[in-house]
């Protein structure tokens, strides 16, 4: 269905929405002023066939090395982990829908306050922690390891030399 989009209807599109982050790159808006751009953004986006809120929001974190505005990807494996840690329980059936993503949007923006970090970053993070869970990865206990946390760095130290 994607593949059934015009050519010159998806470049002025994704430019119509791309251009109100490139607008705003060097701002620091309000939580709700971010929301607003971001669904405005999203609304352009979703008039390309074939695409929701979901893949909008991936187009629009495609913009993260441009400006800290970027906002995160709706990745399932995130946004459920995210909403179960917010008490929505162990079974989350995501709906993809506008609402839920700015829901998701407003937990990642206390997540980020101030647009300190890149938003791909905590996405990933979120991910990662989850994948770690689901995984019960634990650290092996090795003998390097154990020699490195009995050295006691009592001034700077370049690793890169140990």
């Amino acid at each position: 269905m994607i593949g059934q989009n015009e050519e010159d209807n998806v470049i002025a599109i994704t430019k119509e929405a791309f251009a109100l982050f490139l607008e705003s790159k060097d701002t620091s808006p309000t939580k709700e002023d971010y929301k607003k751009i971001v669904k405005k953004a999203l609304t352009i986006l979703v008039k390309l066939r074939g695409v929701g809120p979901a893949t909008a929001s991936l187009m629009l974190s495609l913009l993260n090395k441009i400006t800290k505005l970027a906002p995160p990807f709706y990745s399932d494996k995130a946004a459920e982990y995210v909403f179960q840690k917010g008490g929505a329980g162990d079974e989350i059936k995501l709906k993809y829908s506008m609402s839920e993503y700015i829901k998701w949007l407003d937990l990642m923006c206390d997540l980020n306050e101030g647009y300190v970090y890149d938003f791909t970053d905590i996405e990933n993070g979120i991910w990662a922690i989850k994948q770690n869970e689901y995984y019960e990865v634990k650290p092996k206990e090795s003998k390097e390891v154990k020699e490195l946390s009995l050295i006691h760095i009592s001034e700077p130290t370049r690793l890169d030399v140990i």
